[in-house]
């Protein structure tokens, strides 16, 4: 239950419901030169978030320990990727007529994915669609919502997800790859 528990914290990826609240999975990456900016938004319920919570407190160092492994084994090791400054927050926040939100975040910064010139690269992102999606999405999938930035919202399987692909320029794409036009 523990290593389940903290897949859901972190990565959503093979999970649909949990048992005491739906998640939805935000995803936000920024293509920033070779590298990748990654972060990953769950919100919860106030339930869901405070055994996340528990879960933590109770080592803390060993919950960080295992958030890394795990998205390093199901993200990053196939494609032979690296990731370095890793975060992972909790936070809850209330808003006066909306009411509470509770946010469990988690970002790093990916290397390897962006391969060609520095200048110019190519980003590949079949290290974090294929696993996510089961194979089931691309980037085909996904919208403009202007000419550098690529949007899916949607569900895979029965979980709320939404992904957000950002570039400092202008891009175009195929099934698994972003690079800069012109």
């Amino acid at each position: 239950m523990g290593r389940r528990l903290l897949l859901v914290a972190v990565l959503a990826a093979s999970l649909y419901t949990l048992a005491w609240g739906e998640v939805e999975q935000r995803i936000v990456v920024e293509g920033r030169g070779p590298a990748l900016l990654y972060r990953e938004e769950l919100v919860c319920d106030e339930r869901t978030f405070e055994k996340l919570l528990s879960r933590f407190l109770e080592d803390k160092e060993g919950y960080l320990e295992s958030v890394v492994s795990n998205f390093t084994e199901i993200f990053l090791k196939l494609r032979k990727l690296r990731a370095s400054n890793w975060t992972l927050s909790f936070n809850a926040s209330y808003t006066p007529g909306v009411g509470a939100r509770y946010v469990v975040a988690f970002s790093c910064i990916i290397h390897g994915a962006a391969m060609g010139r520095i200048e110019r690269p190519t980003y590949a992102f079949e290290w974090l669609l294929i696993p996510l999606s089961k194979g089931r999405l691309d980037l085909y999938d996904f919208r403009y919502v202007s000419e550098r930035e690529l949007v899916y919202e949607g569900r895979v399987g029965r979980r709320l997800v939404s992904i957000s692909l950002r570039f400092e320029r202008p891009i175009a794409h195929c099934r698994y790859h972003v690079w800069y036009r012109g």
